[in-house]
Order: C-alpha cells, then sequence, then structure tokens
C-alpha cells in the first residue's frame, strides 16, 4: 500500500472522505497520488458532478479537469450537475478561468486555488503579471 493510499484512508470528515478536483503541479506525480485516493474510496470530479451524502444530497459538487494540464468539459460538467437538481452547486476549479460561466449557470460558490494574487506583484499587490482568460478581473479571493 503507498504512502498516498495509507495517507488517504487516514482521512476523517464529519461526511467521510468525499470529493477533490483534479490535481495539478508541475513537481507532482498526480496519477502516484490519483491512485491512492481513488484506492481509499475518494471519488475525483473531473468535468462530473456529484450530490453529498446523506442530509446533505441538496447539494452538488461540480469538479473542472484543469486547463493546463487536462481538457475542461464545461457542458458536460454543467450537464451532470443539472441531472442532480441541487438547490446549491459548489464547482471545484483549479483556476477562475471559467467563473463567468460557472456563475451564470447558477454556481454558489466556486473554490479556486490558482490566482496567487497575480503571477507577478509588487508590493501594495499592484499585479504586472496575471495568468488566465480574465487577467486581472479573478486574480485573488476574498
Amino acid at each position: 500500500m503507498s504512502s498516498a493510499t495509507k495517507s488517504a484512508r487516514e482521512l476523517s470528515t464529519r461526511l467521510g472522505p468525499e470529493c477533490v478536483g483534479k490535481l495539478s503541479g508541475l513537481a507532482t506525480d498526480h496519477d502516484l497520488i490519483e491512485r491512492g485516493l481513488r484506492s481509499a474510496g475518494v471519488p475525483f470530479l473531473v468535468n462530473d458532478a456529484m450530490s453529498l451524502p446523506s442530509s446533505w444530497e441538496n447539494i452538488a459538487v461540480l469538479g473542472l479537469d484543469d486547463n493546463a494540464a487536462g481538457e475542461v468539459d464545461l457542458s458536460g460538467a454543467l450537464n451532470a450537475t443539472r441531472q442532480l437538481s441541487p438547490h446549491l452547486t459548489l464547482a471545484l476549479c483549479h483556476d477562475t478561468d471559467h467563473t463567468p460561466e460557472l456563475a451564470a449557470a447558477g454556481v454558489g460558490l466556486q473554490l479556486s486555488g490558482h490566482t496567487h494574487g497575480g503571477q507577478i506583484a509588487l508590493s501594495g499587490g499592484n499585479r504586472i503579471i496575471t495568468i488566465g482568460r480574465y487577467g486581472r478581473q479573478f486574480n485573488a479571493g476574498w
């Protein structure tokens, strides 16, 4: 059993291991980590959606693939979400490149990690270089 599998099996949340979106990062063995988590029963949402269990089934979680490392199928993920008829949809996305489309489709909350507050920024928060389709518009959360 790999250390990734052992670590994943030790995860404990109130609802149990739920789901994760696509893994990304240049220095990461994505397949090893993904296999370990899947073998521990953690579902991956790559251009897909699922309902949360038990009394949370009215909440859907949508996961998009990474723009840089994979292929985003926004319409497929949104169709999977609509089939669940959720009251609330949460989106797990590596970046903010699809934020306007997700908001227009009724996604209530998007969680993205790849904004870095702008790729190169001066002190005081002035972003010189940002990555993504929307430049500085979605380069930091709140």
